[in-house]
């Protein structure tokens, strides 16, 4: 599993670079925090979940290709 675990934040850096080497590929990543940017540099595709405004400005200013999803789904 590849998560914050309690003794290891994966987050940031350390998750673009864990993201990078798992999938030298490339990846599409979804998110929704300005600790996203760094994952979402090296990303493909990016997939905006409920972001803030700053968040998404600086999101498309990367141009990679995006998708926002933005509300919340009633259940």
């Amino acid at each position: 599993m590849y998560a914050s675990d309690g003794e290891r934040n994966l987050k940031g850096s350390v998750k673009a670079d864990t993201l990078r080497r798992l999938f030298p590929a490339g990846f599409i990543y979804a998110g929704d925090s300005a600790a996203d940017l760094s994952v979402w540099q090296h990303a493909n595709g990016i997939v905006l979940v409920n972001a803030r405004k700053t968040v998404a400005e600086a999101a498309r200013a990367l141009g990679r290709p995006i998708l926002e999803l933005t509300g919340r789904v009633e259940s």
